[in-house]
């Protein structure tokens, strides 16, 4: 039929367009995944923090794409600045028996004697130390991280509190 046996068929190459066209558009389609991603924001010196979904406030934690190393740093540095462990802290967010909300890290630091001055400078201290991980780890860049500590330096403290009270409890 063929005069090599390793030529295609009219028929038999004709399918494959399709195959090509569609492997194409999955390519194109994950590109702009990529490219659109939250921790795409983050490197590129969008509004995203630290590589999370946002809503055009920095630090949201939703979605969650940092790696936990971040997490565990943030948690790691305010539990050691209220001189508490991660659990202690976790324990002390967690509402009295009978309430729905909890109490916030705000008043686990004044449980322990710590201003709520003192505990600004604990949540920006353990937020920039998050971020200088995944500069390490090239997830943020230096633009990208400086840009977003500069929104959460300008968040009041009820909405830095809130974040972190939030990302205890949800870890």
């Amino acid at each position: 039929m063929f005069d090599n046996e390793y030529e295609e068929s009219p028929r038999r190459a004709g399918k494959r367009w399709p195959l090509l066209a569609l492997a194409g558009f999955l390519l194109v389609g994950l590109a702009l995944l990529w490219q659109f991603h939250p921790w795409q924001a983050a490197s590129s010196g969008g509004t995203a923090v630290t590589g999370t979904t946002t809503t055009g406030t920095a630090g949201v934690k939703e979605g969650q794409p940092d790696p936990p190393i971040y997490w565990q740093t943030i948690e790691e540095t305010i539990a050691q600045g209220l001189h508490l462990t991660v659990a202690q802290v976790k324990g002390g967010l967690q509402p009295p028996p009978g309430q729905r909300d909890s109490l916030g890290i705000a008043h686990v630091a004044s449980e322990q004697g710590i201003s709520e001055a003192q505990l600004r400078i604990i949540e920006i201290d353990a937020i920039q130390k998050g971020h200088n991980v995944l500069v390490r780890m090239g997830i943020l860049t230096q633009q990208g991280s400086d840009q977003g500590m500069q929104t959460i330096r300008h968040w009041d403290q009820a909405t830095l509190d809130d974040h972190v009270t939030g990302w205890f409890l949800n870890n």
